[in-house]
């Protein structure tokens, strides 16, 4: 299962709001230029799903894969990512 996409990391000050996840590992690893301190946390979520979509990587799996991260990649809600990219490779 390898794959990546970008999270909004909501308790994060502007600047380090967006951060991209790897399949199979916990945490995150910061994605720098792409939130600057005007943004609102809504235009910070657009642009995670702008990006996401680069990537082919549909909102609600982007949303399991954050999940993945936090809680491990075993619980419930990790699982559509878990599917979505062992279906990709």
């Amino acid at each position: 299962m390898n794959g990546i996409c970008y999270a909004a990391i909501l308790g994060n000050r502007p600047g380090e709001r967006i951060g991209i996840v790897k399949t199979g590992e916990r945490g995150y690893y910061p994605a720098k230029g792409y939130d600057y301190a005007p943004h609102t946390i809504e235009e910070v979520k657009v642009k995670v799903s702008d990006l996401n979509k680069t990537l082919e990587v549909p909102d609600d799996v982007a949303e399991s894969a954050a999940v993945g991260s936090m809680f491990g990649w075993d619980c419930p809600g990790a699982q559509k990512a878990v599917e979505f990219f062992q279906e990709r490779r």
